[in-house]
């Protein structure tokens, strides 16, 4: 038949079709459940565990200024609301309380 734009002797028929979008569909599923992590470490001469959100933060002796910064987030810093010599940490949140970044004052 020449209206078939496959012919049989190319390889590709419905069951190839199938596989392959089995093998994709895995692909996809397995890539979707990777995580980056479930925690946030600081390890400066031992391993302290860092809040992840800011009922946490609040929680662990978190204090911020409530202001945001539209290009960071919302500053968080350990006993005091700008970074001290002893905890220059700052911990950047999104609105909605999850971890936007970290920072360091140098």
């Amino acid at each position: 038949n020449s209206d078939n734009p496959f012919p049989q002797s190319t390889g590709i028929t419905n069951m190839n079709c199938i596989r392959f979008l089995l093998v994709l569909f895995s692909i996809v599923v397995v890539a979707s459940s990777i995580s980056i992590g479930d925690r946030l470490v600081r390890t400066y001469t031992e391993y302290i565990t860092l809040p992840t959100n800011v009922n946490d933060a609040i929680t662990q002796g978190w204090q911020s200024k409530d202001q945001c910064d539209n290009n960071l987030g919302i500053a968080y810093n350990y006993l005091g609301v700008a970074p001290q010599v002893d905890s220059p940490l700052t911990i950047y949140f999104t609105a909605a309380g999850q971890v936007a970044g970290v920072g360091i004052e140098v």
